[in-house]
């Protein structure tokens, strides 16, 4: 079976004088409404429900709008919590893996934020080393790219309303 990893990180603050910068707290609050509401920053969900929740995470099935996501439908999800830095995503039924990482930059400076996903895709229908394992690669490395920046982009514009 052919697996797409795939990472992408981004500058949470790239230019703190010329916008609303995201605090730590922000961030965390931000990622743990992405769990419990992933429709509001996954445009291929339409929902969620979270089945259970405690101090380490949550179990919940979510929606993917239909001819999106994989698989189609309803899928469930356990996701652990590691406050304020990481939240993992596990789908038992594909054996997807997402992380979602806030790192501190080299500067020091606690502006200098990165958000990183990581995701590990299992493409059961895709024989390694062709041309198509390629293709899905990039199309996967393009879609975590995305999701990063929009992720960031619904969490600054949650800020800038007083939402997080």
């Amino acid at each position: 079976m052919f697996i797409v990893y795939a990472s992408s990180t981004q500058p949470i603050n790239p230019s703190p004088k010329a916008q609303r910068v995201l605090t730590v707290p922000e961030i965390w609050k931000g990622l743990l409404l992405k769990c419990r509401k992933p429709q509001l920053f996954v445009t291929e969900m339409s929902d969620c429900e979270v089945l259970e929740e405690n101090e380490k995470g949550l179990k919940r099935v979510v929606t993917f709008k239909e001819g999106m996501g994989s698989p189609a439908g309803k899928t469930p999800e356990d996701i652990v919590y590691f406050e304020p830095m990481k939240a993992e995503f596990h789908m038992p039924a594909t054996g997807t893996k997402i992380a979602n990482i806030v790192s501190p930059g080299a500067s020091g400076d606690p502006a200098d934020l990165y958000l990183t996903f990581t995701f590990e895709w299992p493409q059961p229908d895709v024989k390694p080393g062709t041309k198509e394992a390629e293709d899905k690669s990039k199309q996967m490395q393009a879609l975590g790219t995305k999701s990063v920046k929009h992720t960031i982009e619904v969490m600054r514009g949650m800020a800038e309303k007083g939402d997080l």
